[in-house]
C-alpha cells in the first residue's frame, strides 16, 4: 500500500444514500491506487428526527464495521498531520502527490460531485466492498428475506413532518396514489402477480395504510439502513422513490427492473448493456 496518501471520505450529515456517494468514491480512488482509506464518521448528531419524532432517526449506529480502514488515534494523527488536498475528477484518479516538504497527503471527498455517473464502472467491487464493511445484523437481517419478491422503497420521514413546503414541490416525495396504482398494475400482470410486495420505508404505518392494505404487501426491515439497501438490492423489480439515492443504491446494486414516478428518475444507473429497464411509468399506461 502506499502510505504517501490517504483517502477520506467527509460524509457529514446527510442520508445514508448520500454519505455512500462520498465513501464509494473514496473507496474507488484508495483501491485503485493503493492509498489508504481513512473511516468514515458514520455516526453523527442528527437531532432534527428527534425532534420531529421520525419513525427512523437516521443516527446509523452499528451499521458499519470500517474493517481495514484507519481508525482511531492514527486517523487523527493523520488528519492533523497530513497536507490535505481536494479529490480528482473520477475519470483521473492519479492526483499529483510529489511536495517539496516530503508530507504525505489526506485526499478529501464530500458533496455529491456526478451521484452514479463516474461509480457506474465500478459498480462489483463497490457493492462487495460494501457488504464487507457492513455490520453482520445488517448482512444476517437481509439475508433472511428470500428472494424472489417485489420491493417497494417509499420515502417519508422528514418530508412529510415538516410543514413549510407542500409535498408536492419536494422533488423526493412520492404520493401514496402512484404508490397504489403501481403495485395495483404489477398485480394485473402475470409475471408479478404471485410474488410478495416488501414495503421499506421510513413512515409510520399510519402513514403507509393505503398501500399495506393492498395483497401481499408487508412492511419490512433488517432494522439497519445499510441492510434495507442489501435486502432491497435482491428484488426481482423495484418501485422506487424519485430523486432518493437510498432508492438508486439498491436499483444500482440490484440491476433489477425499476420504475419511478412520472418526472422522478433523476439519472440512469445501469450500464448500456444490461437487460433491465429503469424507466418512469404513469398510472395507466401498459408497464414496461
Amino acid at each position: 500500500m502506499n502510505h504517501d496518501a490517504f483517502c477520506y471520505p467527509k460524509i457529514g450529515r446527510a442520508g445514508l444514500g448520500n454519505c455512500l456517494l462520498v465513501w464509494a468514491r473514496a473507496f474507488v480512488c484508495a483501491k485503485q491506487n493503493g492509498f489508504g482509506m481513512l473511516a468514515p464518521q458514520w455516526v453523527q448528531p442528527r437531532l432534527g428526527a428527534v425532534i420531529r419524532r421520525e419513525p427512523v432517526t437516521r443516527f446509523y449506529t452499528a451499521e458499519f464495521t470500517n474493517r481495514g480502514y484507519v481508525g482511531g488515534w492514527r486517523k487523527w494523527w493523520i488528519l492533523r498531520r497530513g497536507e490535505r488536498v481536494a479529490e480528482p475528477a473520477l475519470s483521473d484518479f492519479r492526483p499529483d502527490l510529489s511536495n517539496a516538504n516530503n508530507r504525505f497527503r489526506v485526499i478529501e471527498f464530500d458533496g455529491l460531485a456526478d451521484y452514479f455517473t463516474g461509480l457506474i464502472p465500478h459498480k462489483e467491487e463497490i457493492y462487495a466492498e460494501l457488504k464487507r464493511i457492513a455490520h453482520p445484523q445488517a448482512l444476517a437481517g437481509a439475508e433472511k428475506v428470500k428472494a424472489p419478491f417485489i420491493a417497494v422503497n417509499i420515502r417519508r420521514g422528514d418530508m412529510t413532518r415538516q410543514k413549510k413546503i407542500p409535498l408536492d414541490k419536494i422533488l423526493q416525495y412520492t404520493p401514496d396514489e402512484w404508490f397504489v396504482a403501481a403495485i395495483t398494475a404489477l398485480r394485473a400482470k402475470s409475471k408479478w402477480r404471485d410474488l410478495p410486495i416488501k414495503i421499506i420505508s421510513d413512515g409510520t404505518r399510519d402513514e403507509l395504510r393505503d398501500i399495506l392494505r393492498l395483497p401481499g404487501c408487508e412492511l419490512v426491515t433488517t432494522g439497519k439502513a445499510v441492510g434495507d439497501i442489501l435486502l432491497m438490492a435482491k428484488a426481482s423489480l423495484l418501485v422506487a422513490t424519485g430523486y432518493s439515492t437510498f432508492s438508486m443504491w439498491a436499483s444500482f446494486f440490484g440491476e433489477m427492473p425499476t420504475i419511478y414516478a412520472p418526472g422522478k428518475m433523476q439519472q440512469k444507473l445501469f450500464r448500456t448493456e444490461s437487460k433491465s429497464f429503469e424507466k418512469e411509468w404513469k398510472a395507466g399506461d401498459p408497464l414496461p
